[in-house]
């Protein structure tokens, strides 16, 4: 594993420093990591990337395979658009994570933000997933159309609104007036 610390580093010079890194190891941990946007994008199939700090927005965007692991937070749209791989996020996350994830898994220790989930759909044979140990904001599930959330602690308003397909569980159930028409 190479170890790479991204202090002082702009996001645009810290993801050239990652993409550098990988091309001599699969496994990296990342250090000093503070809001640098766009960590692990298109990550392949074999590579890890182990996070100590807070990564910027769309980490893991467009994720086709691999591995991040974040020891911190995370800040909005985690794994969006994400094709496949496991992102495990040891403390929360923001708004739009999952969004539009067509395969793969999102797990988030503690709670998310408001549209988690947006847009999600099942593609072929893979069911994207995420799972949430905490509270989620509103629109959880919004204009989900495939896929799985599993949520631990307590939905926001307007949770499932737009739904058509795909399935989200609760730990804890809601008021029968909160539960958008149509969905059972």
């Amino acid at each position: 594993m190479v170890a790479l610390s991204l202090a002082g580093m702009g996001f645009k010079q810290a993801n050239e420093a990652v993409r550098a890194a990988l091309g001599s190891s699969d496994s990296l941990e990342l250090h000093d990591v503070r809001a640098q946007r766009y960590l692990g994008c298109a990550l392949g199939e074999r590579a890890s990337l182990e996070i100590f700090g807070t990564p910027g927005n769309d980490m893991g965007c467009f994720l086709a395979g691999g591995r991040i692991e974040v020891h911190g937070s995370a800040q909005d749209q985690v794994g969006n658009t994400m094709g496949g791989g496991l992102i495990a996020i040891h403390g929360r996350c923001g708004d739009a994570a999952g969004y539009a994830m067509r395969g793969g898994r999102i797990f988030v220790r503690d709670g998310c933000g408001w549209r988690v989930g947006i847009n999600i759909k099942e593609y072929g044979d893979t069911v994207p997933a995420i799972v949430v140990g905490g509270d989620a904001g509103c629109f959880l599930g919004e204009y989900m159309a495939g896929g799985c959330i599993v949520l631990l602690g307590r939905a926001g308003a307007h949770i499932a609104s737009g739904m058509h397909g795909g399935s989200i569980f609760l730990a804890h159930p809601l008021e029968r007036s909160l539960v958008p028409e149509g969905i059972i």
